[in-house]
């Protein structure tokens, strides 16, 4: 009521900004859809941030390939549910990438976030045609061929991996020390003496391990001698039968 009696209108007014500046996204996850390809895949995650009094409309993502300027990738106002994106377009292996995200509520956008830089690359494949060589007392010596593909990154080297058969499913395998990427056998030490062990190895880059190898099966011991070659002893002789 005012003064003379009389109802005057009446409007709520909130007080509210752009949002806050957001956290730099992180790399969620790296595909190559053939390793023998070029083409890859980019998926970056975001953490919603306080809206500074005005809910939060949606995201928009930008990236920049290298030195290059950023540009938008994802727009993605009024689907404020969505906090993942998946980059595809340009994206390619061995290279760098840089992303950036901002809020956008009915004020206005936020500043860019920081910088997200990605270096393109994925675990190696395998190690190729893993075998044994020789053991000894405690001792299994293998080798193998370097995997087919880096995944995009320099191979750095191996890790071995290692247990008594007897050990069952319930012990892990122990991790042996690192191989470095100019070596392809190795003598993996300090086993039980004539125990059986089953041996696999990983290649290693800087996004990780490749899947395993295919196992080995060999007990720490010392591999028999060659025997001399048979001798008959003649006077074992019959017509169906003889003695060596």
């Amino acid at each position: 009521m005012n003064g003379e009696g009389e109802t005057s209108d009446s409007r709520t007014y909130y007080v509210a900004t752009a949002p806050a500046q957001m956290a730099a996204p992180t790399e969620t996850k790296i595909t190559l859809p053939d390793y023998s390809k070029e083409e890859a895949a980019v998926q970056v995650s975001w953490v919603a941030p306080s809206n500074n009094g005005a809910p939060v409309y949606g995201y928009k993502l930008h990236m920049a390939d290298g030195p290059r300027e950023y540009s938008l990738i994802y727009d993605g106002v009024n689907r404020a549910d969505i906090l993942t994106f998946t980059a595809t377009n340009n994206i390619f292996k061995t290279q760098w990438y840089r992303f950036r995200v901002s809020a956008v509520n009915i004020i206005g956008e936020s500043v860019l976030s920081p910088e997200l830089t990605v270096f393109v690359a994925v675990v190696p494949s395998s190690p190729i045609n893993f075998t044994f060589v020789s053991s000894d007392a405690g001792s299994i010596e293998a080798k193998w061929l370097e995997p087919k593909y880096d995944g995009g990154a320099t191979l750095d080297g191996y890790n071995m991996y290692y247990k008594r058969v007897l050990d069952g499913l319930n012990v892990p395998f122990t991790k042996g020390e690192f191989i470095p990427a100019s070596k392809l056998t190795t003598i993996v030490t300090g086993l039980s003496a004539n125990f059986e062990y089953v041996l696999y190895i990983r290649a290693v880059n800087i996004k990780g391990e490749s899947i395993r190898s295919g196992v080995i099966y060999h007990y720490a011991g010392p591999v028999p001698s060659q025997l001399a070659a048979p001798t008959l002893i003649v006077s074992s002789r019959t017509d169906t039968t003889a003695t060596v």
